[in-house]
Parts: structure tokens; sequence; C-alpha cells
């Protein structure tokens, strides 16, 4: 059967040059390939149209997919992120590991990071054997240093610790918080967000004004009874309607670029439950994008 592509049966498919938005899947992380698909296939029996607003959350976005991208090394992740970047559009980029971030982010020039993460992935050095899968299939020359819970940890190192936001972070170790706290890193927690959604919400509103965003979602971010079928589930995470909230204050800033992160097949009912709120997640975020 022939492989669908992402919201393909919308009439917002379109051709390249037509496009606001370019989705590409990147390959990186055990069958990171068959969970780009699976989002793909998911997005089949997602409606786009909500009852809440009564209005199709597609109605003012234009999209394509092209595809998985042929990975040999990372910075092709960077080349593609660029390349659609120059066509003045915006990449949404499915794929399992969170490393992939570091490397689209490399595209774009003076923006800000809003991550959606149940962890800080911020830690100096750190291998173990689910994070080596985060890896496959290529040969990372220092392994230790870049990966899945590495990644935000070089990107603030090039001076970007005072452009970035973390919302949902409840897993970190004493290395990890004190390199967030002395270096001024943005964060909220789980429980900072319930008690007070309005105080969150007007600080995200001070760190997004006149900024271009790039936005990360890691599936982690929501409570394991909502998002099952991720690679390092956390609990006491968050809902969507917490996650609609936050969005809604994102987005009233232009997003520039969007990735979703870690899935992982687990078991098929799992899977689908995961991957369903994932696509509906992505819509939320697309349907505001000026």
């Amino acid at each position: 059967m022939k492989k669908r592509k992402f919201f393909s049966w919308s009439s917002s498919y379109v051709p390249t040059r037509d496009a606001d938005v370019i989705v590409f899947g990147v390959p990186l992380g055990k069958d990171s390939a068959k969970m780009a698909d699976f989002l793909r296939e998911t997005s089949w029996f997602v409606e786009s149209f909500d009852p809440n607003t009564g209005k199709d959350l597609l109605d003012k976005i234009k999209i394509f997919d092209a595809g998985n991208i042929n990975l040999t090394k990372l910075d092709d992740i960077s080349e593609q992120t660029k390349r659609i970047v120059d066509m003045n559009k915006i990449p949404l980029i499915l794929g399992k590991s969170h490393l992939l971030t570091l490397y689209a982010l490399k595209a774009f020039e003076n923006v800000k990071l809003v991550s959606f993460d149940a962890h800080a992935d911020i830690k100096e050095y750190y291998m173990d054997e689910r994070i080596a899968l985060s890896i496959e299939p290529l040969e990372v020359q220092e392994p230790r240093s870049f990966n899945c819970a590495t990644w935000l940890r070089r990107y603030c190192e090039l001076g970007n610790e005072k452009k970035v936001c973390l919302l949902g972070m409840r897993s970190c170790d004493d290395d990890d918080y004190r390199y967030i706290r002395d270096n001024g890193i943005l964060y909220f927690t789980p429980l900072d967000i319930r008690k007070n959604m309005h105080k969150v919400k007007e600080t995200l509103e001070g760190f997004c004004q006149n900024s271009k965003i790039y936005v990360t979602i890691d599936m982690d971010f929501f409570d394991p009874s909502l998002a099952p079928s991720v690679e390092h589930p956390e609990h006491d995470g968050l809902i969507f309607q917490d996650f609609r909230e936050l969005v809604n204050e994102i987005c009233k800033e232009r997003i520039v670029g969007l990735d979703l992160t870690e899935l992982q097949y687990l078991h098929e009912k799992d899977c689908e439950v995961t991957a369903t709120l994932a696509v509906r997640a992505i819509l939320e975020i697309l349907s505001k994008i000026k």
C-alpha cells in the first residue's frame, strides 16, 4: 500500500511551492522512520475541525510533506531545515530522538526556543543503553556529548541560555538543576503550571514578545496516562488543556519552526493513543501560525 502523507487527505495539502509548512521526517533513533510514518498514517484519522471554536484548524495553513530525509550525518537535518527556511516556509519535523532539535536549530538565527518536555535534556555528558539506541544508525563522534539527554546543554553553551523556556520539566538531577539555575534558564514545572497558569502565561508573554519562536514537543511532556507510548515516561505530567493554554500564549508571536519527538512503538493501542494526541498537538500549533 502506498504510504500516506501528513494530512494529505485535506484540502490544505498543496504542492511545495504553495505550502506554508513543509513536513519532513528524520530517521534518527531505532524505529524512527516507522514512527514518522505512523504519525502520517494517524493524521488520516484525526478530524481537523474543532467544535470548541467552530473552525477547521487547517483552514488558514497550507501543508506539503517531503517525506523522510536520507540521513547519513547529523548535519543533514540542518541542511534540510535550512532549505525550507530559505524558501520562506516553516519546517515541521517528525522524529524520534530529541537530538534532532539541536541540528534543526542551526538553520535559524536569533530565535527563542520553547520546549515542551518532562526532562531538562541538559546533562553535560551521558550515555546508557536507551540513549545509545537514540542515535542509531549514525556513528556519532562524541556520543556521550551529543544525544537526546545532552542536546539542550550543547545549545545553551552557544550563548542561548536566556533564549530557552522549558515547559513541564519534572525530571533532572542536581547538576542539571544547578546549571539551569546558575544560567538563568526559564522553566516551569507541572506544579507551577497547574497552580498558577495565569502567572506562567504572563511570563511566557514577556519571553516570547517580539521574537521568532521555535517550538519542540517531546511527547513525554504529557502525563503517561495520556501518552503511554514514549521513550522515557515520567509521572505527574500535564494534560491537553494545559498544552492548549500554553500554545495560545506562545503562538501570539511568529512561529518559525516546529518538531515533535520521542514516540516509541510499544503496543499498537498505546501507540495509536499517543500518536493521535501528537497529531492533535501539532494541529493546535498549525492552527495559530500567522
